[in-house]
């Protein structure tokens, strides 16, 4: 990505230097709550803001005394400091995926720390897209992991625990358009509904839509729907008609904690379990049409700016 200037950060722990496109956070010790010696933590956040995107990053630990962590902060909860990370590290295994929620929470790893080498520049990328994330490093997918949630839109960062430097010689950020993946019966007039309006809508806010029936190839199709689901930043579900396949898709997004829009023409009896959510209704008039756009358009602004 092309910037016209320096990159802004700021520290919420730690210190930092900066040599022209270099980020230096500085290592050290610190000793708190009967810690005695612990290595330096910092926390810097960017002013960049991402949902689902990739980030690009070369570091380099100067030194391995003791442990040392480098993690890409994916999220930030700026209420509760809740975070979701992705990085290398000695401690344990040495590729992760985690959460940290009052304490660190491996949702996927491999690899062995002891492996990671001081004064080895390591090229990671790190590819969020929905509940899915992958960490990538020196061009090898290492791990993969869903997450428990769909982790908020919030300015990105680095997290590091280090006694010595770590050098940051390259921080790049690629966002992308947020997807929704819409669940619906494949025949008229759900499908002139599905094409005329709510693709139509969606365009026009900027977010990439699809259906199941959009997807080509040779694979299970299943398997092509919870891909989909998983990859979706939120979920677009018409409940007009008693469809199975729908009710297994919400059901597999809401395992998901997945934000999902639900529809349903209006005077159609709701399930005991979808009842108690937010139902936009629509009716086949000009009038009703026009309400229905007004009310997508409502939440499709929320969904995004959430």
């Amino acid at each position: 990505m092309n910037r016209n200037k320096p990159r802004e950060w700021i520290s919420l722990m730690g210190n930092f230097e900066t040599e022209g496109d270099k980020l230096i956070c500085k290592g050290g010790v610190w000793s708190k709550d009967g810690l005695e010696d612990h290595p330096m933590v910092g926390m810097f956040l960017t002013e960049d803001i991402v949902s689902d995107g990739k980030v690009q990053v070369d570091v380099e630990f100067t030194g391995l005394e003791g442990f040392s962590l480098f993690d890409i902060v994916l999220s930030y909860n700026a209420s509760n400091r809740h975070m979701m990370l992705a990085g290398i590290g000695s401690l344990g295994p040495m590729y992760q995926i985690s959460k940290f929620e009052r304490t660190r929470e491996l949702i996927a790893s491999t690899g062995d720390g002891t492996n990671l080498k001081a004064g080895k520049i390591y090229s990671i990328e790190v590819v969020k897209e929905g509940s899915l994330v992958s960490l990538t490093v020196n061009g090898i997918k290492v791990v993969t992991a869903t997450l428990p949630y769909v982790a908020e839109k919030s300015n990105i960062g680095i997290s590091t625990m280090s006694r010595n430097d770590i050098v940051v010689h390259r921080f790049e950020v690629f966002s992308e358009r947020p997807k929704a993946f819409v669940v619906m019966q494949f025949s008229d007039p759900y499908n002139q509904f599905y094409s005329e309006i709510i693709k139509d809508i969606c365009g026009k806010f900027g977010i990439q839509v699809k259906r199941a029936d959009e997807n080509f190839g040779t694979g299970m199709v299943i398997a092509d729907i919870v891909n989909d689901i998983t990859e979706s930043t939120f979920i677009i579900a018409d409940i007009s008609k008693d469809n199975p396949n729908v009710y297994y898709e919400i059901g597999y997004a809401h395992a998901l904690n997945k934000p999902t829009i639900i529809l349903a023409e209006k005077g159609t009896a709701l399930p005991f379990d979808i009842s108690p959510f937010r139902v936009l209704f629509y009716e086949n008039t000009i009038i009703g049409r026009g309400k229905f756009e007004e009310g997508l358009r409502g939440h499709l602004e929320s969904m995004i700016k959430s």
